[in-house]
């Protein structure tokens, strides 16, 4: 396990423009896990200047269940890893980071009233029992927003099938089945290998 729980906040594409926060890869890679530094860096990853890491908790009473000792899914500390993930890496990636709970078809509106800026990462993290309708997905990526659903489904029991609806908006989801740190970390780390190849890809 790495140091510190975090991982290369890799963008969409790249964004060009004027620069807050550069998104570097940080030195995480599949050395890490034998302690060594990976050969490889992204550099020079920019996101314009309002970029922001935001940490969403969906809010619905299901995201309480699981207790930590059980075979299923503990939802509380799979979300309290996450968001001492995103902090380390926003804060790497010199990035704002902030977290808030709401209900997510609340919570994006919220984002647009407050007027989070293009090039934002949005982390929705919940067992999206409950979907926000299309509609909502499709106003906020035209915001601009790099939307990453964190989708908590055990691997006892795996809840409605919701790869069409990601696969119809675009959107690469990181899948969590266990509420360890390791597992937690590698489902963010393959996130950001499968981004980093594809921003290589585009070079």
């Amino acid at each position: 396990m790495p140091a510190e729980l975090a991982v290369p906040l890799v963008p969409r594409a790249p964004v060009a423009a004027p620069l807050h926060g550069a998104l570097r890869a940080a030195h995480l890679g599949r050395g890490d896990l034998a302690g060594t530094r990976p050969a490889h860096a992204v550099r020079n990853l920019f996101v314009e200047n309002a970029t922001r890491v935001v940490l969403v908790r969906d809010r619905r009473p299901s995201m309480a269940l699981g207790p930590s000792w059980s075979p299923w899914l503990c939802n509380p500390y799979a979300c309290g890893t996450v968001g001492r993930l995103l902090a380390a890496s926003a804060r790497r990636a010199r990035c704002v980071f902030r977290e808030e709970d709401d209900q997510l078809a609340h919570a994006l509106e919220a984002l647009a009233i407050g007027r989070l800026g293009r090039g934002s990462f949005a982390f929705l993290v919940s067992d999206f029992l409950m979907l926000p309708s299309e509609d909502i997905w499709r106003e906020a990526l035209e915001r601009g927003w790099d939307i990453v659903p964190v989708v908590l489904q055990s691997s006892v029991w795996r809840g409605p099938q919701i790869s069409d609806l990601f696969d119809r908006l675009g959107l690469d989801p990181i899948r969590i089945a266990r509420h360890d740190d390791m597992s937690i970390w590698r489902a963010f780390y393959r996130w950001s290998e499968a981004r980093l190849a594809g921003v290589r890809a585009c070079a």
